[in-house]
């Protein structure tokens, strides 16, 4: 709880869009803290001689505080004037955070966007490679298909060829002994002359 009743009323109004600091000497700035202008009550000033305020000191006693107060006065000021000097850290103010917030919100959609056109250009790169393999797959297997047909028709041309070979070469040594024994003949048949 603070002695400050503004900003207990402005805390307590669950309205605020910013923290307050307090140096416990001045009283705390509620400009640009509360979201709605003016329904924090301003804080009410005490009249002299109410409960709250203390009782009138005697005449004497009087001249004695203020005289205290002027004696304590050097001792005290040195430290409160360091502590009104220091400059509070300014705090970003609601639409400050908000444009930050708008601002990274944007930079992440744009990163976003980008990745999503890398990766649709990637896909579509694949299609195009995949559709490429598919064509070369298909005239591959054309090509093997017309191969095997070509294979099958000379295995068995060459097994046409070789029987053939076969034949003419039994044909070859049937004529070669026919030749043979016609020359054999031949050289009897002349050899019976003489």
């Amino acid at each position: 709880m603070t002695a400050d009743e503004g900003a207990t009323a402005a805390v307590q109004s669950g309205l605020l869009v910013q923290a307050l600091s307090a140096d416990g000497v001045d009283t705390v700035d509620l400009a640009g803290a509360v979201a709605v202008p003016g329904v924090v009550p301003k804080p009410r000033i005490i009249p002299p001689g109410s409960p709250k305020q203390p009782p009138a000191a005697a005449p004497g006693q009087e001249e004695r505080t203020t005289a205290e107060q002027h004696a304590r006065k050097p001792v005290d000021q040195p430290r409160l004037k360091a502590v009104r000097e220091t400059p509070r850290p300014a705090s970003p103010s609601a639409l400050e955070k908000a444009n930050a917030a708008l601002a990274e919100t944007k930079a992440a959609e744009s990163e976003s966007a980008r990745l999503a056109a890398d990766r649709q250009s990637q896909l579509a790169d694949t299609e195009a490679e995949v559709a490429d393999l598919i064509r070369e797959t298909r005239e591959l297997r054309d090509r093997l298909k017309a191969a095997e047909e070509q294979l099958e028709s000379a295995r068995k041309s060459l097994g046409t060829a070789a029987a053939e070979a076969k034949q003419a070469a039994r044909a070859a040594a049937r004529a070669k002994r026919s030749a043979m024994l016609a020359q054999e003949r031949v050289l009897r048949l002349g050899n019976t002359r003489d």
